[in-house]
């Protein structure tokens, strides 16, 4: 174990039992956008645990690969909330989407011989899943079917054009080239993981960062909470302000 900033592993600890108090509530959900902020919740949720877990094994490097996805699912859920319904819809459309496109790129590949292909669709319940998908096309919107048979495979939004719309557009400029570093081993992460010994030797010795790992966690999942608990459990929300100003007191 690692000694690490107390006040941030304390307030994330908090968060992560706050959210984990939300999701064991059993709940009907009311419309779309409640079920697409309870998901990002849920999602966010296991993040911080995982991030916890991580700095407290001396793995804050690798904790900043849960940090990314966390960071990108807050400023989405924030472009959701912008218009509500209609994307929500779009969002929950595009689990149909990307289903419908791997698997009828798939079907064409296998007409070409293609042997990756050829093995998907030899699983019955492949063939069974696209048939499903098939017949679901009458379901989702007319935006939706030309994406999923368009040959490309753009994202429904792009994170650049969602950080713009929610205004952390500088944001997005400084932790999109760092967290996208991270997750990949190029020559620019050297210096988080090596050192300059004796008589120019080299040694392995890895950066710490553990307080902007739980930091972060605890501020992104303390607004995906705030999120969903004001519009939906607003006698909850007292408990993720307090911790929110908690958090900004210890960055002052």
């Amino acid at each position: 174990m690692v000694t690490r900033p107390i006040g941030e592993r304390d307030l994330l600890c908090g968060a992560i039992d706050l959210t984990g108090a939300v999701l064991a509530q059993r709940r009907e959900l009311t419309d779309d956008f409640a079920w697409v902020a309870l998901h990002h919740l849920a999602v966010a949720h296991r993040d911080a645990q995982g991030i916890l877990a991580l700095c407290d094994q001396a793995l804050s490097d690798v904790s900043l690969l849960l940090v990314r996805r966390l960071w990108e699912n807050t400023i989405r859920l924030e472009f959701i909330r912008q218009e509500p319904q209609p994307r929500s819809r779009e969002f929950l459309e595009e689990a149909w989407v990307e289903e419908y496109r791997m698997l009828s790129k798939a079907r064409r590949r296998a007409e070409t011989a293609s042997t990756v292909a050829q093995s998907l669709l030899s699983d019955p319940r492949a063939r069974e899943k696209l048939e499903t998908l098939e017949a679901q096309k009458e379901l989702v919107s007319k935006s939706a079917r030309q994406r999923a048979e368009a040959l490309g495979s753009r994202p429904l939004w792009s994170l650049r054009e969602m950080a713009q719309a929610v205004g952390v557009d500088e944001q997005y400029e400084f932790l999109y080239s760092f967290l996208s570093q991270r997750g990949h081993a190029g020559a620019d992460l050297a210096k988080d993981y090596w050192r300059e010994g004796p008589q120019g030797t080299l040694r392995t010795a890895f950066s710490d960062y553990s307080g902007m790992a739980l930091g972060m966690a605890c501020a992104w999942l303390l607004h995906l909470g705030m999120v969903f608990v004001e519009q939906y459990d607003p006698a909850r929300a007292e408990g993720f302000s307090q911790l929110l100003s908690e958090l900004a007191a210890g960055a002052d």
